[in-house]
Formats: C-alpha cells, sequence, structure tokens
C-alpha cells in the first residue's frame, strides 16, 4: 500500500494519462496488474541518469538538461513486486523486460541502478543477473 502511494505521489498524472512523450521526458513506467481483481502486482520504472551514479535531487530540472560529463544512461528503480506475489519469479522477469526494452527500444548496452544493501533479497537478485557495483561509488556515498 505504501509502495502504491508513493509511486502515485511520484508519478502524479503519468498514471492517469500516460503518453510516450512523458516516459522520453521524464520516465517510463511498467506495471504488471492481477488479470483477475487489477491490482497492482508489480512496478519498475526506467529513466536516463547520470552514468556515474550520482542522482538528482527529487525535483531536478529534467534529464534532458543534465548533460555532464559522466553522460546519461539508462537507469532502473522502483522495482517492486507487492508481498503476496514475492519469490514467484516475478521481479526477475520484470527486470528481464526492462533490460530487454533498454537493449531493443533504446539500443543501449548498460543498465543502472541503486539497491539498499540491507535489502538482501533485492541484492542477491541483482548479483545474479550479473549487476556489479560503481567503482568508488560506495566510499563515495
Amino acid at each position: 500500500r505504501l509502495t502504491a502511494r508513493g509511486l502515485e505521489w511520484r508519478l502524479g498524472s503519468r498514471l492517469q494519462a500516460p503518453t510516450p512523450a512523458l516516459a522520453l521526458d521524464s520516465s517510463l513506467l511498467l506495471a504488471l496488474t492481477h488479470v483477475q481483481t487489477g491490482e497492482m502486482v508489480a512496478t519498475a520504472e526506467l529513466s536516463l541518469r547520470p552514468r556515474d551514479g550520482r542522482l538528482p535531487a527529487e525535483f531536478a530540472v529534467p534529464p534532458l538538461f543534465l548533460l555532464h560529463s559522466a553522460g546519461l544512461a539508462p537507469y532502473l528503480c522502483n522495482l517492486a513486486v507487492r508481498r503476496g506475489f514475492r519469490r514467484r519469479r516475478i521481479a526477475r522477469r520484470l527486470l528481464s523486460s526492462c533490460e530487454r526494452l533498454v537493449s531493443s527500444e533504446w539500443q543501449q548496452s548498460e543498465l543502472y541502478l541503486h539497491v539498499d544493501l540491507l535489502n538482501q533479497a533485492a541484492a542477491a537478485l541483482y548479483r545474479s543477473e550479473g549487476y556489479e557495483p560503481l567503482p568508488g561509488f560506495d566510499r563515495a556515498a
């Protein structure tokens, strides 16, 4: 419930009237809903962010204007699976879908993300899928 409210606050009108133009300017939300109940089961958000792992402030200038030496790269955030649906490989399949979208539609070979290291299940998922820490990022954080 908290995740859904957080996404609603963060994504606002994009949930009510999504368009490709909004996704290109800010971020693209992928959401899985239960076929029978319509309830949100899982989400993931893709956007362009600085390649060096720095996160802009919540209300930062749009990524188009964040061109600095590190450049921009596809960034994954808010990958979440509703508690009752976990341990069914949904997160792994959603991650795979995001990777395919970034590769085939955005024609990019890299995908960046942040993970709370206290979230052992998420950290294990990303490690098992070949994700590696950014060099020097943990020391700087």
